[in-house]
């Protein structure tokens, strides 16, 4: 059965029950960050991209031809790449 409690509280008590218990239901709502922490030898396809001065589907090209290997990171739905590897694939263009 319900019951029905009344309670004399403090309206800064009564705040920070609310508070509180807002912030527990968020917290238990809310997917941890499947982001990896920022890597700065790591780039992401569209930092990729940019540093080499192509499109995206250029950059998919580089990868099917080898040009570029792309990382992928266990438990990240991300295709990553080293930042040294792009810069070597930015020196290898400028040679041809």
């Amino acid at each position: 059965m319900n019951e029905t409690v009344l309670l004399s509280l403090p309206l800064d008590s009564l705040r920070s029950l609310i508070t509180e218990a807002v912030t527990v239901a968020l917290d238990a709502r809310t997917p941890p960050a499947s982001e990896p922490p920022p890597n700065p030898d790591l780039l992401s396809r569209h930092e990729a991209a940019k540093r080499l001065h192509v499109s995206l589907p250029t950059l998919q090209a580089m990868n099917r031809r080898g040009t570029l290997r792309p990382m992928r990171v266990a438990g990240v739905r991300r295709v990553l790449y080293k930042a040294q590897d792009v810069e070597a694939a930015l020196q290898g263009r400028g040679k041809r």
